[in-house]
This record gives C-alpha cells, structure tokens and sequence, in this order.
C-alpha cells in the first residue's frame, strides 16, 4: 500500500500535536501538585504541622523563636506584644511576601488559604 508523500506527513503532524497537547495537560497537572499536600485542592489544612513543617526552624515548636537559627536571624517571639500589634492584612503580607532579607514568603508554597490560617495560627500563639 503506497500513501501520498502529503498524507504521511499530515499523520506525523497530527500525531506530534496530540503529544503536545497532552504534555501540556500534564504539566499542567504537575504544577498545580507541586504545592504543598495539605494545599491541594479539597484536602483538609492541618495548620499546625504547616506550621511545624513550615516556620518552626526559625520560629520554634512554641513560637518563641528559641531555636539556633532563630536567635542567629534575631526573629521576634510570635507571642509578644511587637507581633501581635500588628493588623492581620500585616501579617498575612509577611508570611506571604517574606518581611526582611532573612524571612522568605509562602505564598506560592502555601497558597492563599494556608496563609491566612497562619495568621489565625499566630494570634493563637499570642494567646498562650
């Protein structure tokens, strides 16, 4: 069985397309998976290991920031007074944006969601 020259090559383009396509879809997918687990769609946020997994390193288990690299940075014990006046727009804008050279934002880790419960996650921790 012969074919047209014009033929065989319109299969192999159709063919190449529809791989792209479906790397496109998939890569796509592979994005959006790149978040954290808690973040994905629909799961439940158990914001207190994010913030264990998260902020602790420098912020400590307890939020006093009494950990090596929290007295090296010289952060601020999310329990006092100099944390907890800040406005809850300020401290979603720090834990998303990052505050300083030393502090990194979250937001494309986390996602929006994760980071306002952060939020409510620090006035907890002043309340202790």
């Amino acid at each position: 069985m012969t074919t047209k020259p014009g033929r065989a090559s319109t299969w192999v383009i159709l063919a190449c397309g529809g791989l792209i396509v479906l790397s496109v879809a998939l890569g796509a997918r592979g994005l959006h998976d790149a978040r954290l687990p808690a973040a994905q769609a629909g799961a439940k946020v158990d914001i207190q290991q994010v913030y264990l997994d998260q902020c602790s390193t420098c912020h400590g288990e307890d939020g006093r920031g009494h950990t090596a690299k929290g007295r090296k940075e010289h952060v601020k014990d999310l329990h006092s007074a100099a944390v907890q006046k800040h406005t809850d727009l300020q401290l979603l804008q720090f834990i998303e944006k990052g505050k300083g050279k030393n502090m990194d934002g979250f937001l494309s880790k986390l996602g929006p969601q994760e980071c306002k419960q952060l939020v409510n996650y620090v006035r907890e921790l002043g309340k202790k």
